[in-house]
């Protein structure tokens, strides 16, 4: 059996307290997006969270018309890829694609992901 390494941890008083995903997640395989692989995901739009967490991506995913202003607001504060939605239920069509569009030209943003592509997500993980 491999001898477990020491691997030493550093915080600080205004980081020590964040939201951390389980410890077992390490032994997941994970999936590779754009090369990248991600074995966790966290699922909120509270910008607090975003911001202090140690989950490998953001699902930013809100029962409201999708909204430029609240998805850089999440793309600012995340220091992990963002999957966000940008359509679905009554917003379809060229404001769901326009909305695709400014997300992708956010260079905050390393990805961002339309409804439709949610699905496909959503699949994979089961």
């Amino acid at each position: 059996m491999l001898e477990k390494k020491y691997i030493p941890s550093v915080m600080s008083d205004l980081r020590h307290e964040i939201v951390e995903v389980p410890a077992n997640i390490k032994h997941c395989s994970g999936i590779k997006v754009y090369g990248r692989r991600i074995k966790s995901v966290i699922f909120t739009t509270d910008v607090s969270i975003i911001a202090n967490n140690n989950a490998d991506a953001v699902l930013a995913v809100y029962p409201f018309t999708p909204n430029p202003a609240i998805l850089k607001s999440i793309m600012q504060v995340a220091s992990v890829p963002v999957f966000a939605g940008v359509g679905g239920g009554l917003t379809t069509g060229d404001r769901s694609a326009n909305m695709s569009l400014l997300n992708q030209k956010e260079p905050l943003l390393p990805w961002s992901m339309p409804q439709r592509m949610s699905k496909l997500f959503a699949l994979s993980i089961k």
